[in-house]
C-alpha cells in the first residue's frame, strides 16, 4: 500500500510501519484504505520520534519522520 508523506520502513511482528513526514495526513489516507477494502482496524499508534532520533535528526544524520504503525492485515485487506 501506498500512503501519502509516507514510505514503509519494516514490516515487524503483525505490523507495517511506516515513516511519515505529515503524520495526519498519513492516517487520513489509511483509514481511508481500510474503510474502502471494508475492513476493520484493531490497532493503530503514532509515535513521537525519540530524543536519540532527534538528536540525529538535528545533527543532519536522519530525516524529520514519525512512525505510524498499522496492522499488516489491515494493509492487506485481512481482518486482525
Amino acid at each position: 500500500m501506498t500512503l501519502p508523506a509516507a514510505e514503509l520502513n519494516q514490516t515487524d511482528e503483525g505490523y507495517a510501519v511506516y515513516f511519515s513526514q505529515d503524520p495526519a495526513t498519513t492516517v487520513a489516507a489509511l483509514l481511508c484504505e481500510i474503510a474502502e477494502q471494508g475492513d476493520t482496524l484493531l490497532d493503530l499508534r503514532v509515535e513521537r520520534p525519540t530524543l536519540e532520533e532527534r538528536f540525529l535528526e538535528i545533527t543532519g544524520s536522519a530525516p524529520a519522520t514519525v512512525p505510524v504503525a498499522a496492522p499488516v492485515a489491515a494493509t492487506t485487506g485481512g481482518t486482525r
